[in-house]
């Protein structure tokens, strides 16, 4: 659920901080903040939250404290918004994808995404691990990484968003991206230590 609340660049605000203070004055073992784009390429929508630098750490402390003092784990998902996006919202840069295919899972038609190149694949992976850090060192408990409704690591998992014919396309749709990326996680595990 995007609360459209941050900054346009995806910083924290006061009204992030009150929306989520809301959420939990009632009754929730867990409060997820909203997708989160981990790389300034991956944001979908102007007012949404951003953990792709250390500077965004300070405002998420704010919203895992406010959600923790009413007594739930809090929660951050980490997202790409891939090809469902427009050039307007990445200072004028195309929006990158699995494949240079449009995004079927929106109300409105998105240009057709670049082809993510092999060297911006790792910089992705990066950019989920680093994010997950900064999450964690802004005190969040839970981090799940958004992989559906048609946003970037859908696209790589989805034949119909992802028609590559090198090692991170194929039969099986994203299978080398799906284990380089999930063997990044296990390898540089996230942890409150390190």
């Amino acid at each position: 659920m995007a609360s459209g609340t941050a900054d346009l660049n995806g910083f924290v605000t006061s009204d992030t901080v009150d929306h989520y203070d809301r959420i939990v004055s009632e009754a929730h073992g867990i409060a997820y903040v909203e997708y989160t784009y981990v790389h300034p390429l991956g944001r979908s929508e102007p007012n949404q939250t951003g953990l792709h630098s250390d500077a965004h750490v300070d405002g998420m402390s704010r919203v895992a404290l406010i959600i923790k003092q009413r007594g739930a784990l809090a929660g951050m998902q980490l997202a790409h918004g891939g090809g469902q996006t427009e050039p307007s919202l990445l200072g004028g840069e195309m929006p990158r994808g699995a494949s240079g295919l449009p995004i079927p899972a929106h109300r409105e038609p998105f240009p057709a995404p670049q082809p993510m190149s092999g060297s911006e694949i790792p910089e992705l992976i990066d950019a989920y691990v680093a994010a997950a850090r900064r999450a964690v060192s802004a005190g969040f408990d839970v981090i799940e990484i958004h992989a559906a409704h048609g946003y970037l690591l859908n696209q790589w998992l989805s034949p119909l968003t992802n028609q590559r014919s090198d090692e991170h396309g194929g039969s099986m749709p994203a299978c080398g991206f799906r284990s380089e990326s999930c063997g990044a996680f296990e390898r540089r595990s996230v942890t409150r230590s390190g």
